[in-house]
């Protein structure tokens, strides 16, 4: 149980409101169906694994004596993420309910998540991430059509995808994994692939056919599951993913208020223009961090055994 609960922290700081939405699925993944989740599911469980092997602090671990390196680039990237959370809030909420400030409104949620104690988020993704993975198959399978198996071809955007998302959920079930042995963090990683594939291509089934819309929209969903679910599922992927966002980019009240604040200001610029300047930006320094993580956590591992081998 405790493998699993780690893995849906994963899947729930992963499952912003532009995951859930079917926006970004249609995106990244309507191309290359049941391959590009699988794909973007196994790069998600590595990263994760990279950061959980790193300990518990792995931001010291990354560039040993120059800690101040990783925590300017989360701080960057906890930031973007943030100011895309917020604007991507702002769009679904008009979007799709003509509902005005969703940004504000994820703020104003977030920012006390954010500060509570882990064991609060815990229960909220524990709670959130089976009930938008529900209402996602109570809608693909009341769409007409066929499940998508391959898609019309394979390409780099699931891997792209997955590179620009796994920094801060990686990041954030290494705080709750500290005490685990290596062969549990293996077994919490392969939970994540498969788990993270899974959600994927389900969600690339609830939304297939809208690559240029923010869907699931209401319409779409069984009467039983009409706009007041809808809203309060993507509501609550906002609320998750942007207090992980907080919870990790800031130190303390002081700048985690400075975040959000430069975060709001930030999401005026639209979810267009971030999606195509920003999300690039992002996806590099994700990548580059996993990189790093990856080959600190494997010499990590070849070096002398110290504390952390009592945990095997």
């Amino acid at each position: 149980m405790k493998y699993l609960s780690v893995s849906m922290i994963f899947i729930g700081t992963l499952m912003g409101a532009g995951f859930v939405s079917g926006r970004e699925c249609a995106v990244f993944f309507a191309g290359s169906g049941l391959a590009g989740a699988f794909i973007a599911g196994t790069v998600s469980g590595l990263g994760a694994l990279a950061f959980m092997l790193l300990g518990t602090d792995p931001e010291n671990e990354l560039f040993p004596g120059r800690r101040y390196i990783p925590r300017t680039v989360i701080k960057i990237q906890s930031a973007l993420f943030l100011t895309a959370t917020f604007a991507l809030g702002e769009a679904l909420g008009n979007q799709l309910f003509s509902l005005p400030c969703g940004g504000i409104l994820t703020a104003a949620v977030a920012f006390p998540l954010s500060r509570a104690e882990s064991g609060i988020y815990k229960a909220v993704t524990a709670v959130f991430v089976p009930a938008t993975v529900i209402v996602a198959l109570i809608i693909a399978v009341n769409i007409d059509s066929e499940w998508i198996i391959y898609g019309d071809g394979l390409n780099m955007l699931p891997v792209g995808y997955a590179a620009m998302n796994v920094l801060i959920p990686a990041m954030t079930v290494s705080k709750y994994t500290f005490d685990f042995g290596v062969k549990d963090k293996i077994i919490v990683s392969a939970l994540i692939a498969v788990l993270t594939g899974a959600v994927i291509y389900i969600y690339i089934n609830c939304i297939r056919g809208a690559e240029h819309t923010l869907l699931p929209a209401p319409e779409n969903a069984p009467d039983a599951f009409g706009e007041t679910l809808l809203l309060i599922m993507l509501g609550t992927g906002s609320f998750t993913s942007a207090a992980a966002a907080i919870k990790t980019g800031a130190s303390d009240s002081v700048e985690a208020t400075a975040m959000t604040a430069a975060a709001l200001v930030g999401a005026g610029l639209g979810f267009g223009f971030i999606t195509e300047y920003l999300y690039p930006v992002m996806s590099y320094i994700a990548l580059t961090l996993t990189v790093v993580a990856s080959v600190r956590a494997v010499i990590k591992l070849k070096s002398p055994c110290k504390k952390e081998c009592d945990l095997i």
